[in-house]
């Protein structure tokens, strides 16, 4: 919230301790973005949010947002991995690398 962009290599990625209703809404996003909803690594649900009014609702236990576009080749079904590695800002803190195995390619 409040950014005016984010880096292509960006994604913030929300676990949750079990399966449910997760919901994504763009109020005071002034740009788009992709959402992911995964169950158990498996793609539940892939939507592009529009700045400001966009608002994604499905079942998961994994939400994983992205730049617009970089999941553009994602779809329901695909396998998505999330690995952790340390960050480069300090303890406690972690980076993430998302990559989707699909039907026609490797998203990373």
């Amino acid at each position: 919230m409040f950014r005016r962009s984010i880096p292509d290599d960006y994604s913030l990625v929300f676990p949750f301790d079990g399966v449910g209703r997760r919901d994504v809404h763009m109020l005071f996003v002034p740009f788009p973005i992709d959402a992911l909803w995964l169950v158990e690594g498996e793609v539940e649900r892939m939507k592009r949010l529009r700045p400001w009014v966009g608002l994604g609702i499905a079942r998961a236990d994994t939400l994983i947002e992205l730049p617009a576009g970089a999941a553009s080749e994602v779809e329901p079904g695909d396998s998505v991995t999330v690995e952790r590695e340390p960050s480069p800002m300090g303890p406690g803190t972690t980076t993430s690398s998302i990559a989707a195995e699909t039907a026609t390619s490797d998203v990373k």
